[in-house]
C-alpha cells in the first residue's frame, strides 16, 4: 500500500510504503506526482520505505523500465529543482538495493532533482531541510 501526503509549511510531499507493493502501484504514484502542481514546481519528496517488504517480484529490468518511465515523464514535464529522500532500513537489503539501483540508472536522467538513500526518517529529514546553495541561509521549506 502507498500513501501520500503533502507538508505545505516544509514544501515537502511525503510517500509512504507499507507492505509489497505491487509494481503498478509505482508507476502510477509516479504518473500521480508528475501530474501534480506542487510535485512539479519543486516539492521535495520523502519516500519512506521503512515499512515496506521486500518484493522480489522487482527485477533489474524492471527498475529500468520504472527509470524509462521516469525519464519519460520527467522530460515532459520539466519538473523543478528538487530534492528526494528515499528511507530503507538497514535490515531491508532488497529494497535497498533496488533503490540503489533505481538511483543510479536515474542520476543522468534526473536533471536538477538530487536523490539520497537514508536509513532513517531522521536522517532523510535533516538532509531535507538543510538550504539548498541557491537559498540563503535560514530559508524555511
Amino acid at each position: 500500500m502507498i500513501v501520500t501526503g503533502f507538508d505545505y509549511a516544509r514544501h515537502r510531499i511525503l510517500v509512504i510504503v507499507r507492505g509489497a507493493t505491487p509494481r503498478e502501484q509505482v508507476f502510477d504514484l509516479l504518473d500521480m506526482l508528475f501530474a501534480n502542481q506542487e510535485y512539479l514546481s519543486g516539492f521535495d519528496v520523502l519516500w519512506d520505505q521503512t515499512l515496506a517488504e521486500a518484493n522480489p517480484d522487482w527485477t533489474s529490468e524492471e527498475i529500468r523500465r520504472l527509470v524509462e518511465h521516469y525519464d519519460r515523464l520527467n522530460r515532459a514535464a520539466r519538473r523543478a529543482p528538487a530534492r528526494e529522500a528515499v528511507v530503507v532500513p538497514k535490515n531491508n537489503a532488497l529494497t535497498f538495493g533496488l533503490a540503489r539501483m533505481f538511483q543510479m540508472q536515474a542520476d543522468p536522467i534526473r536533471g536538477d532533482v538530487q536523490m539520497q538513500i537514508f536509513d532513517t526518517r531522521a536522517a532523510a529529514e535533516a538532509w531535507l531541510d538543510e538550504p539548498r546553495a541557491s537559498e540563503p541561509s535560514g530559508t524555511a521549506r
